[in-house]
């Protein structure tokens, strides 16, 4: 999604806030916190590359969490990486980078944050197959 896209969307129904990050803009991301009204959220923060929305994290209002971790997935299929902490990796296609969703929280039921990140390590060539038996022994001494 384009950046100009996520603040129309957003901008109904939230207040955009700078964020000053020097690690994060000199790595070419720039961040965008938006608070939220009216919403089961009460923060998004936007990760900006290049015009396009390359990261979204999402924090729930603690007095309103609704959204479940398998909501977000089949808990099955996710790494679990701590108590509370679950992340599904979708592999990458063809044209399109893979993308990484992780949800924490500190209650077994509900989230309190999720975010989604594109991939953004690029795609390797496989290394080419260096056939033995075609090469014929190795010759030496």
């Amino acid at each position: 999604m384009s950046e100009v896209e996520a603040q129309r969307r957003l901008g109904s129904s939230g207040t955009r806030r700078e964020i000053e990050n020097e690690e994060a803009e000199s790595a070419g991301v720039e961040r965008e916190l938006w608070t939220l009204r009216g919403s089961h959220f009460r923060y998004v923060v936007l990760g900006v590359e290049g015009k396009r929305v390359v990261a979204v994290q999402a924090f729930a209002r603690p007095e309103r969490r609704t959204l479940r971790y398998r909501d977000l997935g089949d808990l099955d299929q996710a790494k679990k990486l701590g108590f509370y902490i679950y992340e599904w990796i979708t592999p990458r296609t063809e044209g399109e980078p893979g993308v990484r969703i992780q949800a924490r929280g500190t209650d077994p039921e509900y989230l309190a944050s999720y975010s989604i990140v594109r991939d953004r390590t690029p795609a390797r060539k496989p290394a080419p197959m260096h056939d033995a038996a075609a090469a014929g022994p190795p010759s030496g001494p």
